[in-house]
């Protein structure tokens, strides 16, 4: 699932510094100091000294609770049970503290230092050094039926490791999703291939994973691959990583589907340490797109698919980018690679070097390969070639226009290609970069203005942006930059950010974070913020939520204020509308929902399988449903309350549960029917099956239902944990991301269910909503509305909120704040909705 998790934090542009015993980087190794984000927002509900142990802290935490461990070095393994899902473990604010495995801890090769086998858990500003098994792992239990997820390991370094640095891995079972690895450092793992071993291993890697993100990551020098998908991995978003000196490869994706590769800067040094072969001929790969046979496995993963690599910058590589298979049917299959810049490749005399590889054996189907820069300067590197000695692909779906040559490429390569550029792309300083050089700049690698690539590119309508994240306009350009996004700098504009009320000259002050300037504000009814004059560019501003008020926002150039698209000499001005409700508690209904977590509010206890009601006049909670009287003991992912008192939910576990005749076991593609003779503490009635999934289409792991609403019209609104494909109600395939609402129109309910399906909710269109999970959903028959929750933090419209709040979302596409349950004293996410106005 896209389980995408939106932060916004200061920023401080911090250096290695690492004092752990005996192992300090010299400063000379140091080619790159990642920017790093120093979280000190959430406050320390538990503080961890040196002499004591984090591991007893983490036991005795509840969910909703942050422990701050402070600096100092701590010989630990710290590991987080199903049962500590909740917890943040960080360090303490402007510190970092040291967990030194040195070399003998953990026990286990494949367990981590830090290892997470809990939902909700963040991990965030430690140094983790010398594991004897791996850095950093967030792992689904065998044992466990529930999918992990929703887990952030953030700003941490990570190094030393015997094995991985940090490896994110679910099971065949359970996939997990929605894990965020952003900002970390992750550098001289994988000491088990030191002197010339060879026995694997990625950096960073993500098996058995959906719809999760590595972002703004720093991962090098590694005695293996850099950053890789894996098998059985689908939706995941590499973006804004650097990557250098990995002994195997820079990115590596094999056998996973609808990944999304952009805005990596990807380089080889000269240091022969990370080059490859018996005498180190050469250099590893930078981008390499392989579908591994998996030999031994009875059970093997599909090849990829629908891979996109968009805006990224390989340089000094042996090959930069090679597309290779094991199995029948790898390769490229309805993938796009596109306005990459590839930046001569190299290696000794004979050793192979080729800047874009492709491989004779490999699948090139319905794929699109336009607007490539492919500069090839360096004598022991060649251009492009398709390795034909291993098979004769079949091109004749595989579209290639528009790439640049330095010089033409050799008949071993496709020919007639439409839009072809040979010449000298005139870059701004294409060094190679050097073990002793320093930083090499990514903008030392874009177009100067009498650039043949300026507006020399197709048109491909996933580009809309390029490296440095400047908006491309007009002519596309060919490569990853869009003429000015990496040279001196475009002219200026401005944003004003304004505040309205209802009632007017109301005294609330309402909380701003801004991507530009210094991050936040605060403004009251009739005040203003002017950024002063900011580079053009996008830029995002946020209102936090406040009790009490619903919001709506909007901006003088039509734009959302989450994507504010300034351009030069332009003022932007964003107003934020801000309506005090009323009512004698924060909300006019009675809202019921479901969590995944256990608790007490408001004197109700409550747990997985249960159903929660909050009159929002009289400001208080009630148990509606108690799931453990009636079978339920795992979460409910979603419900719907129907007028003649019966409930329908989407259950997870896999329940078995009576049934008039006998028993049904419920699959999490199914829907369960509850009539209730009571309700509440002792819950009791019948069960029957509403709807069997397997009857009209949704099988799949990805197909399980996680959010679950009603039209008026009879018609179900249903999001899955990932993609769904169905059988459109005029035929053709019809394709839903986990985002999005498919609504099923029965014609007949029960074990033999049977109807059509359409499109309820294009949530991918919605600004901001395209990387979010839906994980509630309620539909108001009178206003058409919507009403949603996500899975974690988003921004959606200009509007921000956590995993508690649900936002009003308009047929027109306008998004307000409706109502958020930490308002009300409920700490823990929700799941599930219904509202009864």
């Amino acid at each position: 699932m896209k389980r995408k998790t939106v932060y916004r934090f200061s920023m401080l542009a911090l250096l290695f510094l690492f004092i752990s015993a005996g192992r300090a980087l010299a400063q000379g190794d140091l080619l790159f100091a990642p920017t790093i984000y120093n979280n000190a927002a959430a406050a320390c509900t538990v503080t961890v000294s040196p002499s004591q142990i984090i591991q007893t802290a983490v036991n005795d935490a509840s969910s909703g609770d942050v422990v701050c461990v402070r600096a100092g070095t701590y010989h630990q393994q710290v590991k987080f049970r199903p049962v500590d899902a909740g917890i943040t473990l960080q360090a303490y604010p402007g510190e970092r503290p040291v967990l030194d495995g040195q070399g003998s801890i953990p026990d286990g090769k494949y367990e981590g230092l830090i290892h997470v086998n809990a939902s909700n858990v963040t991990v965030e500003g430690f140094d983790v050094f010398n594991s004897d098994g791996r850095g950093i792992v967030v792992a689904q239990l065998s044992s466990e039926t529930q999918s992990l997820q929703n887990v952030v390991i953030r700003n941490n370094f990570v190094h030393g490791s015997t094995d991985a640095g940090i490896n994110i891995n679910g099971n065949e079972t359970n996939q997990i999703h929605n894990i965020l690895i952003e900002n970390n450092a992750v550098y001289d793992n994988l000491e088990k291939n030191t002197n010339g071993a060879d026995n694997g291993g990625s950096a960073v890697a993500f098996l058995e994973t959906d719809n999760s993100i590595a972002r703004g990551n720093t991962i090098y020098h590694n005695l293996g691959e850099g950053l890789v998908a894996d098998r059985w991995t689908a939706g995941l978003t590499f973006e804004d990583n650097v990557l250098y000196d990995n002994k195997h490869a820079g990115i590596y994706l094999s056998t996973t589907q609808n990944p999304l590769v952009r805005r990596n800067f990807v380089f080889c040094t000269d240091d022969r340490t990370y080059w490859r072969g018996t005498n180190a001929k050469k250099p590893a790969p930078g981008i390499v797109v392989r579908d591994e046979d998996y030999e031994g496995q009875t059970n093997k993963p599909p090849a990829s698919n629908g891979q996109i690599i968009i805006n990224n910058i390989v340089v000094g590589c042996g090959n930069n980018f090679i597309i290779s298979s094991q199995m029948d049917g790898g390769g490229l299959n309805g993938a796009l690679i596109a306005n990459n810049s590839f930046i001569n490749a190299r290696g000794d005399a004979g050793s192979g070097g080729m800047n874009i590889l492709f491989e004779g054996d490999a699948n090139y189907k319905n794929s699109r390969f336009a607007n490539n820069l492919i500069m090839q300067s360096e004598p022991s590197g060649q251009i492009a070639r398709i390795l034909l000695n291993l098979g004769d692909p079949d091109m004749s779906s595989f579209t290639v226009s528009n790439n640049l040559y330095s010089f033409a490429p050799p008949n071993n390569w496709i020919n007639n290609e439409p839009g072809r550029v040979i010449g000298d792309p005139k870059l701004a300083n294409a060094i190679m970069p050097t073990k002793n050089g320093g930083l090499p700049a990514a903008s030392s690698y874009g177009l100067l203005a009498n650039s043949p690539a300026v507006n020399a590119g197709a048109s491909v309508s996933q580009v809309t942006e390029d490296y440095f994240k400047q908006q491309r306009s007009g002519g596309l350009d060919i490569g990853a930059d869009e003429q000015g996004g990496g040279g001196g700098g475009p002219t200026t504009g401005n944003i004003i950010v304004t505040v309205s009320t209802t009632p007017d000259q109301a005294a609330q002050v309402f909380s701003f974070a801004a991507t530009y300037g210094s991050g936040s504000f605060q403004l009251a009814d009739g005040q203003n913020n002017n950024s002063g004059q900011i580079d053009a560019g996008t830029y995002s501003v946020t209102q936090s939520a406040v009790a009490g008020w619903t919001t709506s926002a909007s901006c003088s150039d039509g734009s959302q204020p989450n994507a504010i698209a300034l351009a030069a000499d332009e003022t932007v001005t964003c107003t934020f509308t801000n309506q005090q409700q009323g009512g004698g508690g924060d909300v006019e209904a009675t809202i019921y929902l479901t969590t995944n977590v256990s608790g007490n509010v408001g004197g109700v206890a409550y747990a997985p399988g249960d159903i929660l009601a909050y009159d929002g006049d009289a400001g208080a909670w009630s148990l509606y449903f108690d799931g453990s009287d009636v079978g339920v003991s795992r979460a409910i992912n979603d419900f719907v309350l129907l007028s003649d008192g019966s409930l329908l939910l989407a259950l997870t576990g896999n329940p078995t549960l009576p049934i008039a005749g006998g028993s049904f076991k419920f699959v999490m593609q199914d829907v369960a029917r509850f009539a209730p003779t009571s309700l509440g503490d002792n819950t009791a009635g019948t069960w029957s099956v509403y709807f069997d999934g397997s009857d009209v289409g949704l099988s799949a792991t990805a197909e399980k239902i996680d959010t679950l609403a009603r039209r008026a019209d009879g018609a179900l609104l249903i999001s899955t944990y990932g993609t769904a494909s169905v059988t459109a109600a005029g035929g053709g395939t019809l394709k839903a991301q986990d985002e999005d609402l498919l609504a099923f129109q029965p014609s007949a309910t029960g074990a033999d269910t049977q109807g059509s399906w359409s499109l309820g909710l294009e949530g991918t269109n919605v600004p901001g909503m395209k990387g979010e999970d839906l994980t509630g959903a309620w539909h108001d028959a009178a206003s058409g509305h919507f009403y949603l929750t996500m899975t974690n933090d988003f921004v959606i419209g200009g509007v921000a909120g956590t995993a508690g709040a649900i936002i009003t979302l308009t047929p027109s596409g306008g998004v307000t704040a409706y109502w958020n349950a930490a308002n009300a004293g409920f700490g823990g996410p929700v799941d599930g909705l219904h509202i009864a106005p």
